[in-house]
């Protein structure tokens, strides 16, 4: 029904836990679960939320019981993570980025494929020792299928020209947001590298749109 048309901007998923807990690191975090396995709760926005499905990945593989624990939205779990009300929290990395800056978070790690130009200081999931955990969510515009695909090109074109701004790299940047752009085929490849990267975990981990 609809066509990617080009990927705005980015933001990954990211780990954060409460300071007063003295994890620096998912390893540390990890052991933290063994000895305790309440800390194993990790908040979510949602229950349909790339978070959930790396979190439950991560736990089969480390054979943890580590279990995604949903809110409705970020706000209620911000506030959560921030009155250490829970261990930890997966989501997206600006709903936690000022915090962590000013020290109230500790942000362990993010699923980009390299570290974000926001923060350099904090490491990927790759490179906290768990390879193949990329989690990205995408702010793109689609049109309605069956677009002329000079108009849709056009778009792209537009649109990546003002991505490249400087008041609007600056902007984003405010937000927590990477600008993206492209084309609609690089969009469409990654819109479609996703649908296969996750439609199994979605069946195997039995979360539902409705859950």
């Amino acid at each position: 029904d609809l066509l990617p048309v080009v990927d705005c901007a980015m933001a990954p998923m990211a780990f954060t836990v409460h300071p007063a807990l003295g994890i620096n690191s998912m390893a540390e975090y990890f052991e933290s679960v063994k000895k305790d396995p309440k800390r194993g709760s990790i908040g979510v926005p949602s229950p349909v939320s790339q978070s959930s499905l790396v979190i439950y990945q991560l736990g089969k593989q480390l054979n943890l019981p580590l279990q995604a624990v949903p809110y409705r939205g970020g706000s209620p779990l911000l506030a959560d993570i921030l009155g250490n009300q829970i261990p930890a929290s997966g989501s997206i990395l600006p709903d936690y980025l000022e915090m962590h800056r000013a020290g109230k978070l500790k942000v362990l790690a993010h699923a980009s494929e390299k570290r974000s130009v926001l923060a350099p200081d904090i490491p990927t999931i790759t490179e906290a020792g768990y390879p193949g955990y990329v989690a990205v969510t995408s702010f793109g515009l689609y049109a309605k299928a069956g677009i002329d695909m000079k108009i849709a090109n056009d778009y792209a074109a537009m649109v990546t020209e003002a991505l490249a701004s400087a008041p609007v790299v600056e902007a984003l940047h405010k937000m927590g947001l990477v600008p993206v752009g492209g084309t609609p085929a690089q969009f469409q490849a990654k819109v479609t590298a996703d649908r296969v990267r996750w439609a199994p975990v979605i069946k195997e981990s039995g979360i539902k749109m409705d859950a």
